[in-house]
């Protein structure tokens, strides 16, 4: 009932067809829309999440999460998706976006303050609980 919704999306289009359904929904004043990259965007954020959803470029995942991590609040939730690639990450990459989602991988298994599982749902999700 009290939740509060910021989403950050570099494609405008995307912005106005999510606010059309939040609205649609009623669910409007819940929600902010911030246009920029995430990269850029979530350093200046100041307030803690409950939960983080990530699915930005690939490339970008090893540099946003200490940014995300320091943004979620103890007992929060870091969703992640693609963190399988199709089964890509399971051997030598053969991209910059299976490399980068590999060393994300690798620092979220050697982080201290964070309990992870994937699920092996289509991508993989990653569930990161923040301790």
């Amino acid at each position: 009932e009290n939740a509060r919704i910021t989403c950050i999306e570099t494609d405008e289009k995307n912005i106005e067809r999510a606010k059309y359904y939040f609205e649609k929904a009623g669910q409007s004043h819940k929600v902010s829309f911030i246009c920029g990259n995430a990269l850029e965007v979530v350093p200046t954020l100041k307030q803690t999440y409950d939960l983080i959803v990530n699915d930005i470029d690939k490339e970008g995942y090893p540099l946003i999460l200490p940014r995300l991590v320091e943004r979620l609040r103890t007992g929060g939730m870091l969703v992640t998706d693609n963190v399988l690639r199709q089964g890509k990450v399971t051997g030598p990459a053969s991209d910059p976006a299976t490399a980068a989602v590999q060393e994300y991988n690798r620092l979220l298994a050697e982080a201290d303050n964070l309990w992870n599982s994937f699920i092996p749902l289509r991508d993989g999700v990653g569930l990161s609980v923040k301790l």
